[in-house]
């Protein structure tokens, strides 16, 4: 039988590569995550800044060949074969700030 005052003794795990990771966890971070999303933002920069440089022309221009585009498919439809058009902009698109209630028909 043990003896009553002896201490209990726990033996050390042994460490893993996960144990590693989290001790050093740091090292990925400064070196991995924090280029890549600087990287991210700075793409998102660029693409800002490429878009507020296009004239009003141009993008008057782009506007007017997509409505172009969208009236030649509604000529090239057949409405008893296809039904109803839906108009409905992607939900992605139409995010709005305020809560609107929905009009009773």
């Amino acid at each position: 039988m043990a003896d009553v005052h002896e201490p209990l003794v726990r033996r050390k795990r042994k460490k893993v590569l996960v144990d590693y990771l989290v001790q050093f966890r740091w090292i990925l971070v400064i070196f991995v995550v924090l280029p890549i999303s600087s990287l991210i933002y700075f793409n998102i920069f660029l693409g800002d800044m490429w878009s507020a440089m296009k004239s009003e022309k141009k993008r008057q221009k782009q506007s007017d060949e997509n409505v172009q585009k969208v009236v030649k498919r509604l000529k090239q439809r057949n409405p008893k074969k296809d039904g109803l058009v839906c108009t409905a902009r992607k939900p992605w698109i139409a995010v709005g700030m305020r809560n609107v209630p929905k009009s009773k028909k």
